[in-house]
């Protein structure tokens, strides 16, 4: 009998964890637009062996170069070179020292430096293995790495954080949270053989959007037949931190005063990538 009601028992609370779990994800569906492509990793790490080689990373992404070190020696790691303009760094590395039994001396490890993507652009990461006070010797070791920041690039060979928002007319008002390098697609219905179209898709802050596609896709028809509606997609990417508006009026554009102008607007917050 005591394991009849053990039994009940774990089935309620089994049963009811499910339910409060598939709750909690039917609300996120209806608040959220839908994300494809998720992120496999927030940050780009880089070691020696990418010495010499060509990246490219979206606005907002943090690339972290781990290079061996032993600081026992008088060696460091200092930064020769990097346009802060493209690259936000620190002037030191931080040290990681291998482990090792305490009391022991002369133990090497590892030195990270950060460097966050703050805008579109091409530098050059440059460090150099020196000791500081030796100012006329060569450096022991170089490390070169170009570095491409593009919010538009589909070179992201290393790391595609990249996430799609899908919006339609149900979106219309809303305000939504992306990050740097994220895609925004709306899709609205339309008919240009009307001559109505969605007009305005330039006109957003070019420096927080860029608009990388306005295309009207007609639905599938017969061969020949006229007057066929379809749909208008229009693609953004997010660029950097800020927030821009995106306002679109359904309208024939030789009547921009017509009172039967539809709207659809949404608001863009646009985050840097953690």
């Amino acid at each position: 009998m005591k394991h009849t009601i053990l039994f009940v028992a774990v089935t309620v609370v089994v049963t009811a964890l499910f339910a409060a779990c598939s709750n909690g994800d039917a609300q996120k569906k209806t608040d959220a637009p839908v994300k494809i492509n998720s992120a496999v990793e927030k940050a780009i790490n880089i070691d020696a062996e990418s010495n010499g080689k060509t990246i490219h990373v979206l606005p907002g992404q943090t690339i972290r170069v781990k290079l061996e070190a032993n600081h026992t020696t008088g060696y460091s790691w200092s930064l020769k070179s990097v346009d802060k303009n493209v690259l936000e760094s620190s002037d030191e590395g931080e040290y990681q020292s291998d482990p090792h039994p305490e009391g022991m001396v002369g133990v090497g490890g590892n030195e990270v430096w950060s460097f966050k993507a703050i805008t579109s652009g091409e530098t050059e990461i440059s460090l150099v293995y020196v000791r500081p006070w030796e100012k006329d010797e060569p450096p022991a070791m170089t490390f070169k790495l170009k570095v491409v920041v593009d919010a538009a690039s589909t070179q992201l060979a290393i790391n595609d954080a990249a996430e799609e928002f899908k919006l339609t007319e149900k979106d219309n008002g809303r305000t939504i949270k992306v990050h740097a390098g994220d895609i925004i697609r709306i899709t609205l219905e339309s008919n240009i053989t009307t001559g109505y179209d969605w007009e305005n898709a330039d006109k957003v802050d070019k420096d927080i959007l860029k608009l990388d596609k306005n295309d009207y896709v007609s639905d599938p028809h017969p061969e020949g037949m006229v007057g066929v509606g379809g749909k208008t997609v229009i693609v953004y990417r997010a660029l950097k931190q800020g927030k821009a508006k995106i306002d679109l009026s359904y309208m024939q554009a030789w009547e921009p005063d017509a009172d039967d102008i539809e709207k659809f607007s949404v608001t863009v917050e646009v985050l840097d990538r953690p």
